[in-house]
């Protein structure tokens, strides 16, 4: 399947029901995914379930926000997508992020302008 497929067969499951959700073992899961979940869905304390079907070795989760309702993580190639109600559209990386950490009482906004300058930073080439 092309990561395209896995997306739009992922999204037509979520809105058919289809899916069956989990609670998460963490050590059931690839360790960059069992990483990337505790960094920023367990240090906020925000509950989530995992889809007992992987498609194409990914990793879906489900999450209990009024905005960011999906994870979905591929380990093999270290990537990952938040996704909004439905599964139908995707939601920027440090938008998803900005908005899980408002948790802790930071503004959103305030969140967002530092992971925006991290990326910034993270791409500057060393000299």
């Amino acid at each position: 399947m092309t990561a395209q497929e896995i997306v739009d067969t992922y999204e037509r499951m979520i809105n058919t029901n289809e899916l069956v959700w989990i609670d998460v073992d963490h050590s059931t899961l690839p360790k960059s995914t069992s990483s990337y979940c505790q960094m920023w869905l367990d240090y906020f304390k925000i509950q989530y379930k995992v889809a007992t079907l992987q498609l194409g070795g990914t990793i879906l989760f489900k999450i209990e926000d009024d905005f960011v309702k999906y994870l979905h993580h591929d380990p093999e190639h270290e990537t990952h997508m938040w996704a909004d109600e439905g599964f139908h559209s995707h939601i920027d990386n440090n938008q998803a992020l900005a908005k899980l950490c408002s948790r802790t009482g930071i503004p959103e906004s305030e969140t967002k302008k530092m992971f925006d300058a991290i990326d910034v930073i993270s791409n500057i080439p060393n000299n």
